[in-house]
């Protein structure tokens, strides 16, 4: 199958992108094209890449140095000439066979949202959840009612593959995601909106290489999250209403299935935490006994400070400041 793969990068990852570009024109097969978008102007960039020109269809644009990683993924899928394209920012180094995952992905189904795995820190790793193929399946079932387990929550923009015509249809941010934080879940929350299906494929493996950071970049990056952050909650807000406003007991019901083959330990956390976050501790305390201990006592801490209230996520106010929210357990975003 012919892919695309569209790389990311911004002014001052040249070492960076010079690792991802060789890394996908070396796969074999190698890809059919591959556009480089920076978000800015960079001459070391641009030789990098136009020194790869004679291995691989490769085109290169610049454009207004604005941090909007979302801008320049559209330019790249404008740009691709085939219908399955493969998304990788500057710090992702694809790992050998890598596309040819991708192929066999989209040839045994190609109207599904593949995500790759990300090499980093060994805890910061949303896949334990969806090794369980029948976890996958509740995830993207239109009938699951458990936020904490909506598939665009584990959701990363640095190794994934669509199709141009999800990706469009799936465009619906606008300008207001600005900076590397949040901007991908909430594009994952587009795509699930549209009902496409998620497949997170361990096989698909990549190096994510930490970008160096600064004062400039730290202050852009937490006040981009923060708001990113409130963009994204008025977004799901009619999802958690819906979630925290339902029926108590098949929302517990629900649970208790996943609980049957997944590691009850994390869903009994995760119903300590529901429990929390609906004002009824005397019902967390029932499941805590099962639960990680650390992680509750964490829960409770916030919930006797006011923390764990789902309206807050809601109504905005401090709330991303003192908790990852809805995150999953365990997954922290950067």
């Amino acid at each position: 199958m012919d892919l695309c793969v569209v790389i990311i990068c911004a002014p001052g990852e040249a070492v960076l992108l010079e690792r991802s570009v060789a890394s996908v024109v070396g796969q074999d097969p190698p890809p059919h094209q591959v556009v480089v978008v920076c978000d800015g102007r960079d001459e070391a960039i641009e030789r990098i890449v136009r020194s790869h020109a004679d291995r691989v269809d490769l085109a290169y644009h610049d454009r207004e140095n604005d941090m909007s990683p979302l801008r320049s993924r559209r330019i790249g899928v404008r740009e691709a000439r085939v219908d399955h394209v493969v998304l990788v920012d500057s710090d992702v180094e694809l790992e050998p066979g890598a596309l040819r995952e991708y192929s066999a992905s989209f040839d045994a189904d190609p109207e599904q949202l593949i995500v790759g795995k990300l090499h980093t820190d060994p805890e910061n790793d949303p896949f334990p959840f969806f090794r369980n193929e029948r976890l996958e399946q509740l995830a993207n079932s239109p009938e699951n009612r458990i936020l904490f387990y909506k598939p665009y929550l584990y959701f990363y923009m640095g190794n994934v593959a669509l199709t141009r015509e999800m990706f469009v249809r799936s465009d619906g941010l606008g300008d207001d995601f600005v900076g590397y934080a949040i901007e991908d879940v909430a594009f994952a929350h587009c795509v699930h909106q549209q009902g496409y299906r998620f497949q997170y494929n361990n096989a698909i493996r990549s190096q994510h290489h930490r970008r160096l950071r600064n004062r400039k970049t730290e202050y852009y990056k937490n006040t981009y999250t923060m708001r990113n952050l409130d963009h994204f909650r008025r977004r799901i807000a009619p999802d958690v209403r819906s979630f925290f406003e339902g029926d108590e007991e098949a929302v517990v019901a629900e649970f208790e299935r996943v609980a049957a083959y997944y590691d009850r330990k994390y869903v009994c956390t995760d119903l300590v935490r529901y429990f929390l976050y609906r004002g009824l501790p005397e019902r967390a305390m029932h499941y805590r006994a099962e639960a990680h201990e650390s992680l509750c006592r964490h829960f409770f801490r916030l919930h006797e400070a006011g923390g764990l209230d789902w309206r807050k996520i809601v109504a905005g106010g401090d709330f991303a400041r003192s908790t990852s929210g809805l995150f999953p357990l365990g997954l922290q975003r950067d």
